[in-house]
């Protein structure tokens, strides 16, 4: 039970931290805007893969493939309403 609390404070600390970055990268999230986008499916589509293998410590990789999903987007799309 605790381990799925963990899991999901992990998450939404993910939009936190991208909401973070934000603030403090404002010139390199102009440049690299695409390649975040990028790595977010990158890391969506790893975390589905890893999901459907037998290793021992599946929950914990997937749950830093989100969280690098999370930031990654949150980046992403809050550089855009930053814009207007």
């Amino acid at each position: 039970m605790i381990k799925e609390l963990l899991y999901v404070f992990l998450l939404v600390i993910g939009f936190a931290n991208g909401s973070l970055l934000v603030h403090l990268c404002k010139d390199e999230i102009k440049k690299w805007k695409t390649r975040f986008f990028i790595i977010a499916i990158i890391t969506a589509l790893a975390s589905i893969g890893i999901y459907f293998t037998k290793i021992d410590y599946k929950m914990p990789v997937i749950i830093t493939l989100l969280f690098m999903c999370i930031t990654s987007l949150t980046i992403v799309f809050k550089e855009k309403m930053m814009r207007y």
